[in-house]
């Protein structure tokens, strides 16, 4: 039995100068890691926000060149999760509730930024397994 929501939540925190300092991505429903909760962290850690927005996949995977299909597949879900709620937040996307990453929250204080989303996966949910906690 698949999921009913298979909505992913998307967590990332900027430091002042726009550079990565976090992000975690985990099942909306259970709060499970998809894949491994910030699994390519250390790639992204320390980088401009616009520098991993325009950086392609195929950098990643090469980087992670050992990776078998399915780990190449959440390395590329995983940049693509971070682009999509770096976009919203700097305003390239608009994360309305129609759109691929919803916003959910906004917080600037003295450490930085704090942005958490929801993304959409484009498989219907009847098409992805439920990882056994859901049912």
């Amino acid at each position: 039995m698949p999921c009913k929501d298979v909505a992913e939540i998307l967590k990332i925190n900027l430091d002042q100068d726009g550079k990565l300092l976090h992000y975690s991505l985990s099942k909306g429903t259970c709060g499970g890691g998809v894949g491994e909760e910030s699994l390519i962290k250390r790639w992204l850690v320390a980088k401009p926000a616009e520098d991993i927005i325009d950086a392609a996949a195929e950098s990643l995977i090469d980087i992670y060149a050992d990776s078998r299909q399915v780990e190449s597949f959440l390395l590329a879900k995983h940049l693509n999760a971070v682009q999509r709620g770096l976009a919203v937040l700097l305003g390239h996307e608009e994360g309305a509730v129609a759109d691929p990453c919803v916003v959910d929250s906004i917080n600037y204080g003295p450490e930085g930024i704090e942005f958490v989303g929801r993304i959409k996966p484009s498989l219907k949910p009847e098409n992805i397994k439920s990882c056994g906690g859901c049912g």
